[in-house]
């Protein structure tokens, strides 16, 4: 099973899925968090294209894109085999302006 918690930075998204992490324990359901920006920022480190975090919003739209897609496609095959909730940003901000995840 796959669930997304999404929204901008500070609306509550990493304290709200522990929160529900937490019931659905009780409930003697498991689950795992992901982090999608730490997904991303795996892939972009391991194909050489960041050495650190910030990076990331500075990457070119094209590698951006690239990094969203092979992170989307990673957590597909995790929740394939899993329960995970993914906890994410609905925009990233770049030097160019917000920039929507692709879908």
């Amino acid at each position: 099973m796959l669930a997304v918690l999404t929204g901008i930075p500070g609306t509550g998204k990493t304290t709200t899925a522990k929160k529900a992490l937490e019931m659905l324990k009780t409930e003697g359901i498991g689950y795992e968090m992901i982090t999608y920006g730490d997904v991303m920022f795996e892939i972009a480190k391991a194909k050489n294209l960041v050495a650190d975090r910030d990076q990331m919003r500075k990457l070119a739209p094209d590698n951006q894109r690239v990094v969203q897609k092979d992170a989307a496609k990673k957590i597909s095959v995790m929740a394939g085999t899993k329960n995970v909730i993914v906890d994410t940003h609905c925009t990233i901000s770049t030097p160019k302006g917000y920039r929507a995840r692709p879908t």
